[in-house]
């Protein structure tokens, strides 16, 4: 009978706090826009971690090894890349951190494993262009353990490199090198074999009581079920900032640099853990919520559509992507858990040279590069139609990328490579080059995969989407 009543009268006091309506919609607006990548990271957590579907890979600390390239029937993540296979794991940091083993990868094949947060920000990189292709052993901190075990000093001489995260969930994302689709694979999947996952304990001085304080500390979490066919932009308010509500208990402490904006998120009751209160606002107020949210769509639409997309500001760190909490979330919706521009550039294509939407019902397309692109790891050209999905075609082809540059079809004496981007095959002396697009509106991504300086400092020009009609 009390707690009913203590739950309520903390209610009255939320709800008779809102603020006026005008300032709801404002609010609910900025926190749509800070929470998108957030949700859109539990839908995926959910599908390969938790729930009970046919996308899901395996439990918390468990990696899992694809040992195939990625096709139409991978539809979870957008924009995916067909470049390397893939292995990842979703790390549960709430109990004690967790070690990543990697073995010494040849030098000439390129890898990397990427660590994101349950905001998408980037905690860093394991791998060819960071660490190296020797090896070794890398430690992952979480929040909760380092609040709750501060007297427990890490031995850092002991791994490589010791990443601490400020969410108690991460998503490690493996990437491989394929050199052929075929011959190669065996050798790569020798090289996942090796990829392993180990909780802390065997590595660190922890005492029996220390190691009884630390299990207590470890409790199931209820997580909330999410239907995997309902996109994150088709959430209602009420669905919407109860799933974000509960994902925010995770990175607690609030970091300093948002202390403000969650204050002025609990105006509206967005608060790490609490229950969304939606059906105790009034109409007019709730109205107001699906207002702010239809408002941050129109935005993020907006900037979406204004032009062809390059993800050089799109994926980062906490520290360099600061508070555009904008492009955070067009990089989720672009490609969550895209890389840092050090790591990998991506220029995605909406519109042709001409800025027409490049349609492929009724158009074909060619895309030419005078040279190849400069990279120290590969590039690739992928077609996605409009959802961001690979494209069923006669060949099975999803992209053109390095590991082809041999059969290509060269021009300008031997120098340039021109690809068209088409239903139909341009005829079997140019199938080569050909890239299968879908029977309508798509998006090309041309991907550099450790791109040399010139990409980044703005000096080289990506090549455009010529529409030719041939």
């Amino acid at each position: 009978m009390f707690p009913r009543i203590l739950i309520l009268i903390h209610l009255t006091i939320c709800i008779s706090g809102l603020p006026s309506i005008k300032e709801i919609e404002e609010i609910s607006e900025q926190a749509f826009i800070y929470g998108y990548p957030i949700v859109d990271n539990y839908r995926i957590m959910y599908a390969y971690a938790i729930g009970n579907n046919s996308q899901y890979k395996g439990p918390f600390n468990q990696i899992v090894n694809m040992d195939r390239l990625l096709t139409p029937n991978d539809t979870i993540v957008q924009t995916p890349n067909v470049d390397t296979l893939y292995s990842s794991v979703w790390l549960d940091l709430r109990l004690q951190p967790v070690i990543l083993h990697v073995p010494n990868v040849e030098q000439k094949r390129y890898y990397s494993v990427q660590l994101v947060d349950l905001f998408t920000y980037i905690l860093g990189y394991i791998g060819s262009r960071t660490t190296g292709n020797a090896g070794g052993k890398f430690l992952v901190v979480g929040p909760s353990w380092q609040r709750q075990h501060k007297h427990v000093k890490i031995n850092k001489e002991l791994f490589e490199k010791v990443f601490y995260s400020d969410t108690d969930y991460v998503f490690a994302i493996y990437r491989t090198q394929i050199f052929n689709n075929d011959d190669d694979i065996k050798n790569v999947t020798k090289i996942q074999e090796e990829y392993k996952v180990e909780l802390f304990q065997e590595h660190f001085n922890v005492t029996k009581n220390q190691t009884k304080n630390i299990v207590k500390m470890q409790k199931k979490v209820d997580f909330p079920a999410y239907d995997l066919s309902i996109p994150v932009m088709s959430l209602k308010s009420k669905q919407f900032f109860n799933l974000l509500n509960f994902l925010l208990k995770f990175s607690l402490p609030v970091h300093a640099s948002e202390v403000k904006l969650y204050k002025r998120f609990s105006m509206i009751n967005v608060r790490p853990g609490m229950q969304f209160p939606y059906n105790t606002f009034t109409v007019k107020q709730q109205h107001a919520f699906e207002q702010g949210i239809k408002t941050a769509k129109i935005l993020i639409n907006k900037t979406l559509n204004s032009n062809n997309v390059s993800s050089i500001n799109l994926f980062g760190t906490r520290k360099s992507l600061k508070t555009n909490y904008l492009e955070r979330t067009l990089g989720a919706i672009v490609g969550i858990y895209g890389n840092e521009k050090n790591e990998a550039v991506y220029y995605s294509y909406r519109y042709d040279q001409q800025h027409q939407q490049i349609d492929c019902q009724h158009n074909n397309y060619t895309m030419t590069f005078q040279r190849l692109p400069p990279v120290k790891a590969f590039w690739s050209v992928t077609m996605y139609n409009e959802h961001r999905l690979l494209v069923e075609n006669s060949i099975n082809r999803y992209s053109i990328n390095s590991r082809m540059e041999k059969s290509l079809v060269r021009g300008n004496n031997n120098q340039s490579i021109t690809l068209f981007i088409q239903q139909h095959s341009p005829g079997k002396e140019l199938e080569s080059n050909w890239l299968p697009a879908s029977n309508g509106k798509v998006l090309v991504v041309l991907r550099l995969y450790w791109p040399e300086e010139v990409v980044l400092n703005g000096n080289w020009t990506r090549p455009m989407v010529v529409k030719t009609n041939n």
